[in-house]
């Protein structure tokens, strides 16, 4: 075979599909593909595993699921997910991914390597003007021992074995002005040569074509509950204050500190070489020493951007890459904008405060994010002009705005309990009848979000794929969840309320669901006029399939940590004064540091025992706000914030797999 890698730049040739020139009979046949398509990654081996799982065992396409699941065997990661290694170590500046750590935005110039140019090229990652390219002879279309003489774009090649691959790389014409980014034809030759046998030719046009893919939305969008590197979690215990008794008597916004009675025991963060003991009751107040929060932080879950808590696992980037990998001839430049905790008004079209804040040489750093369309208008237009035009973009939006995180609350903690009270009083608690309430309000803000994307998209909203929510609240067998703590006990007042969660699974299928259908398609709803482009993907393949691998779903399959560990009733971790919790907090036989993230599990969904052993999140900028690392109110919500309720990378392959089709459709491929 005849392997060629090129380069090649960008013109203003607008085509809708690549093209290959035919061959005709005796001719050799010429065939070509771009090299590490999916450009959010700076390694061409990362992007080729992912093609290797996609297509092996002679598969001509296995699904986003099939090869995630196959990561979770590979007895090489050891159940920590495939993302591991992506992004960077702390102290270090630059990971495997074209992303800025600390924003999870593109990094721009991003400079990526390849098998070829092992020192790596500098791209401009909005805007590129070339793509590595290998070109070759069809396998029997060439006589075997012929030498081979390309000629590329006009540049003639030294004569070389068929067999063996010839690298260069070369610049084509460009049109800087073009949005849309395809490269202009570039004509490529071929002549061999056998000895005793006619000279065969062959000849054919290759056009890259590069999609611009844009994901947007809420903690669903950005991956929650996922983290590309878990939390490390220590073999001893940390101690959280509870709220009540005497506890309960202080103001709600300062510090609480409770008597040993009032006390419970997790597992801490690995290398957290900071106070694990809680404060001695009637110390003064003030909260932790400085360099045990900064100790703290330094040993907390890695993210592509942890005040977004954005995630490789997310279906967006999913279904993103598997477009590369599928689509030989095309490239896909991915924006990757998703953040946990948006809403339409703050989120989307508005800056909204972090879950997490990051530290920084000791030093909390700002907590704002920016809007992610002010992030998108500044992706488009680089250098003050449109630079690009969106051919895709992945939306999931909605949840928020009608209280997710507070239902979720109020599923979670009985209405009887002194944690239910202190969320009521910091209005962290939503109902079902409360949530429809807010969902009248909803289309106001879609129609806000339709007239501000309107002129991003051309007015085209058949560019966008809508993927909505998966119903969390079933058990394996499609049946409702019933009351149960297994896999809730990581906080002692949670229970997962089977009447309570039924009552918020039918107003998600009654009511939030609908709604969300109506106004993705535009039926009916504000600032809609009913042309055929006003429509959105609504992308809901995989709702049906979630049923049945809801958060309380249970396999035999499932990991053997989780059968012996989360199974039990109220039984998971030692709690209580004269226990050896702070010794050894989990009753099983095990370390926590055993619980894997990234295994097969009959559910879908994060369980709060699952987002703690995962992210253990303490956010800074919760309602209540917290004052020092032991404090109730972040033992709350340091159960749920890391993605409680939120799918797990199969949940989000699953998603992927559903919206991989709309997508295609989307921007014109088969």
């Amino acid at each position: 075979m005849k392997a060629f890698r090129i380069a090649l730049s960008f013109a203003g040739v607008l085509v809708l599909a690549p093209s290959v020139s035919a061959q005709t009979p005796g001719q050799i046949g010429i065939d070509w593909k771009v090299e590490n398509r999916f450009r959010f990654f700076r390694y061409q081996e990362d992007f080729d595993r992912h093609v290797a799982k996609h297509h092996a065992s002679n598969a001509t396409w296995r699904s986003i699921l099939e090869v995630e699941r196959d990561f979770m065997d590979d007895p090489d990661l050891h159940g920590r997910g495939w993302g591991y290694d992506l992004t960077p170590r702390i102290g270090k500046s630059e990971g495997r991914l074209c992303a800025v750590e600390q924003s999870g935005l593109a990094r721009d110039p991003c400079v990526r390597v390849s098998k070829t140019e092992q020192k790596g090229v500098e791209e401009n990652y909005v805007n590129p003007r070339s793509h590595l390219v290998t070109i070759f002879a069809k396998p029997g279309t060439v006589a075997a021992g012929a030498t081979c003489v390309w000629t590329i774009a006009g540049k003639t090649l030294p004569p070389q074995s068929c067999a063996l691959p010839v690298t260069q790389r070369i610049d084509a014409k460009k049109d800087v002005s073009a949005t849309k980014r395809v490269a202009a034809p570039t004509s490529v030759s071929v002549t061999a040569q056998t000895p005793g046998k006619p000279d065969q030719a062959g000849a054919a046009t290759i056009q890259v074509r590069d999609l611009m893919i844009v994901g947007m939305g809420d903690s669903i969008a950005s991956g929650e509950g996922n983290p590309y590197r878990p939390v490390g979690l220590s073999a001893s215990g940390f101690c959280f204050n509870q709220i009540g008794g005497f506890a309960f008597g202080i103001p709600i916004l300062k510090n609480i500190i409770s008597y040993p009675e009032d006390q419970y025991f997790r597992p801490g963060r690995a290398n957290f070489t900071g106070l694990s003991a809680c404060p001695t009751p009637g110390a003064p107040q003030g909260g932790e020493p400085v360099n045990d929060l900064a100790a703290f932080e330094s040993a907390r879950a890695r993210w592509l951007a942890p005040k977004c808590h954005r995630s490789v696992y997310g279906y967006q980037m999913r279904a993103a890459l598997a477009l590369a990998v599928k689509h030989e001839k095309i490239s896909v430049t991915y924006l990757p904008l998703g953040c946990t905790g948006a809403t339409i008004p703050e989120g989307i079209l508005g800056g909204k405060k972090a879950r997490e804040m990051p530290l920084r040489g000791g030093l909390m750093q700002n907590g704002d994010v920016t809007a992610q369309i002010l992030d998108l208008r500044n992706f488009l237009f680089a250098g003050g002009k449109k630079a690009r035009e969106i051919d895709a973009l992945l939306l999931t939006i909605g949840a928020n705005d009608i209280g997710f995180a507070e239902l979720v609350a109020h599923t979670l903690l009985p209405v009887d309990s002194d944690e239910y009270e202190a969320m009521k009083l910091a209005k962290a608690v939503v109902t079902p009848s409360d949530a429809k309430t807010l969902l009248k309000d909803l289309p106001r803000s879609f129609a806000n979000l339709r007239r501000s994307l309107s002129p991003l998209l051309n007015d085209d909203f058949r560019k966008v794929v809508y993927v909505p929510y998966g119903n969390p609240a079933h058990a394996e067998d499609g049946a409702s969840c019933q009351t149960t703590v297994k896999g809730f006990d990581v906080h002692p007042t949670f229970e997962l309320g089977g009447a309570k969660l039924a009552e918020a699974s039918k107003f998600v299928e009654d009511d939030l669901v609908p709604t969300l259908r109506r106004l993705a398609a535009c039926d009916g709803a504000p600032g809609c006029k009913g042309g055929a482009q006003e429509a959105m993907r609504f992308a809901d393949g995989h709702r049906q399939e979630f049923a049945r691998h809801g958060i309380c779903a249970v396999g035999a399959k499932d990991p053997a940590f989780d059968r012996e560990c989360f199974y039990g009733d109220k039984n998971t971790f030692l709690d209580g004064p004269g226990s050896d919790a702070m010794g050894k907090p989990l009753a099983c036989d095990r370390s926590p540091a055993a619980f894997r993230p990234y295994l097969s599990r009959a559910r879908w969904q994060r369980t709060a025992n699952d987002s703690y052993f995962a992210a253990m999140t303490f956010p800074s900028s919760a309602a209540l706000k917290p004052l020092d690392i032991h404090d109730a109110l972040w033992g709350l919500y340091s159960a749920v914030y890391g993605g409680a309720v939120h799918p797990t990378s199969e949940g989000h392959a699953a998603m992927a797999d559903s919206a991989l089709p709309h997508l295609e459709a989307a921007v014109g491929l088969k």
